[in-house]
């Protein structure tokens, strides 16, 4: 069967993508470049984490850089101490104020990664600065400051390897040149010289290491990213065979019906009659097979999405125990009488598992009575489906949510697929379901269903009974593509008395309601 179905194929640009990615994950670690498409979408997911951390190491900065002043001012010579707090306030604070202006007005990442770089690089120089000033007024000052700020700009900061690696090294030089400059005596300067490059090699590797894990990092999640795009669209391709599957087999199936139903009106001879009751038998049991394999290849594919909303309960239920086959001798009993009764649910979802329940008590524990009730608890309703039928013994309770597992196959004509269903269900809806049951005894299924406040226009409204012949005449516009679909209901609505104009494209549709005027329509859900 053609199911009008075309999977779209794979997008090249994401195919190549994953190559690109997996061939980096296996070449040497130490590169730190990627292909230029991979290395321009990593520039921007880093500089997209640059800006948070950027106001808060500026912010940090500014307080460490006035409280610094305040040391200058108590512990250095006045002449000194207006040198290096006006670099300390003039210099580098003006830089770290650039950053958080450009960050906080949100500019261009690229132009905050520049500010940002080159107030790491001036507040370096400014430190050199401030050693050569106190050096020239004769003042001994630690260079310890230095050592720090290397450390700081490169594990702390965030800034690339490259541009870390390279404000340090001009730190360094300028540092080792304003040492020469202040006549700093030789073997001291060895020593700190040896000691700040030490600090840089180590502030390198550290550098190094969490760009590199950064780079992994990237890779491993955009291949996240990739893996569940495609089991995204595989889902979606998924459903929407499903939604074509679905619509092309049970199509015929209707309209099979459809016809079995028209041709039992329109039988005269007992016989035959029984006949077609026999075939409309089949076909209902057909249609819930096709029903269940259906259900649960959607419940297995995860494309069976619930649209919650509130819901009158009681309405609901009468509908549930209005579809149960008329020749079947039970005792119902509905004890939920608050018809503003409401719960948050699906409301065709829990319809199907209100179905396979009573379906199942029914058909598999050979009951002759069910009773339906309902305990209003502070945030939840707990429905209760009880049964007098046989039971189920302990060590089959497990077994019988198994998918293709029936107690009793032969009675039951089905796949083993109703239970099954109910679990995956309740468990899409997360609604607690219990069994308490014993042979001989009955069997009590709970749904524990979310109490909802009311219902709005969108509550659940029970379906009218149908009239088997109409009071007088009533005109039907009738909209079904499928023609053998349309031709069976139409000829079964004639039958009971209606006057029908019956529709296969939309254009017509439109074109009778304009001329004329209908009592009903009724169209395929999916017409047009």
């Amino acid at each position: 069967m053609d199911y009008q179905y075309r999977a779209e194929p794979k997008s090249l640009a994401k195919e190549d993508e994953r190559a690109s990615i997996t061939r980096v994950l296996s070449r040497s670690a130490w590169q730190l470049r990627f292909p230029d498409k991979l290395e321009e979408a990593y520039v921007e997911y880093r500089l997209s984490w640059l800006r948070p951390r950027a106001i808060a190491v500026a912010w940090y900065s500014l307080v460490v850089n006035l409280a610094y002043c305040f040391s200058d001012y108590m512990l250095l010579p006045e002449p000194v101490s207006n040198l290096t707090i006006g670099v300390r306030l003039f210099i580098m604070n003006l830089f770290l104020a650039a950053v958080l202006f450009v960050a906080y007005r949100r500019m261009a990442a690229r132009i905050l990664l520049a500010v940002y770089f080159a107030c790491y690089l001036v507040g370096g120089l400014g430190v050199v600065a401030i050693i050569l000033l106190a050096r020239l007024h004769q003042v001994a000052i630690p260079y310890e400051g230095l050592l720090l700020l290397l450390m700081f700009g490169y594990l702390v900061m965030g800034l690339p390897f490259a541009l870390a690696t390279f404000a340090s090294a001009v730190i360094f030089a300028a540092y080792v040149g304003a040492e020469v400059l202040s006549g700093f005596p030789m073997a001291s300067l060895v020593s700190n010289a040896f000691f700040t490059l030490t600090a840089i090699v180590i502030g390198a590797m550290g550098c190094y290491q969490q760009e590199s894990a950064s780079r992994n990092n990237y890779l491993n999640r955009r291949l996240a990213t990739l893996s569940h795009e495609e089991a995204k669209n595989q889902n979606e391709s998924k459903s929407r065979l499903l939604a074509a599957a679905s619509h092309d087999l049970r199509q015929p199936l209707h309209a099979m019906t459809l016809m079995t139903e028209n041709l039992e009106h329109k039988l005269v001879e007992q016989e035959n009659k029984r006949t077609v009751q026999h075939l409309r038998k089949s076909l209902s049991q057909l249609g819930k097979l096709l029903t269940s394999l259906l259900d649960m290849s959607r419940l297995q594919f995860g494309v069976l999405d619930p649209h919650l909303k509130p819901v009158k309960l009681k309405p609901l239920l009468d509908q549930v125990l209005r579809d149960i086959d008329p020749g079947k001798s039970i005792d119902l009993k509905n004890d939920i009488v608050d018809d503003g009764l409401c719960v948050s649910t699906d409301t065709v979802i829990l319809l199907r598992i209100l179905r396979n329940l009573i379906d199942n008590a029914l058909v598999h524990a050979d009951a002759s009575e069910i009773h339906i009730c309902a305990e209003v608890q502070e945030k939840a309703v707990r429905l209760s489906i009880v049964d007098n039928g046989v039971g189920i013994a302990e060590q089959d309770i497990e077994r019988i949510f198994s998918e293709f597992h029936s107690l009793n196959p032969r009675k039951s004509g089905g796949l083993g697929l109703g239970l099954a269903i109910v679990q995956q269900m309740c468990a899409l809806l997360d609604i607690k379901l219990s069994l308490e049951t014993s042979p001989d005894k009955g069997s009590a299924f709970s749904l524990l269903l979310p109490r909802a406040k009311g219902v709005g226009k969108e509550g659940f409204e029970v379906e009218p009974e149908r009239q088997q012949q109409a009071k007088g005449l009533k005109r039907v516009l009738l909209a079904e593509d499928d023609l053998q679909a349309l031709e069976s209901a139409a000829s079964l609505l004639s039958s009971w008395g209606y006057e029908v104009v019956a529709v296969s494209e939309i254009d017509a549709a439109l074109a009778a309601l304009r001329q004329s005027e209908f009592d009903l329509l009724l169209s395929d859900y999916h017409f047009g």
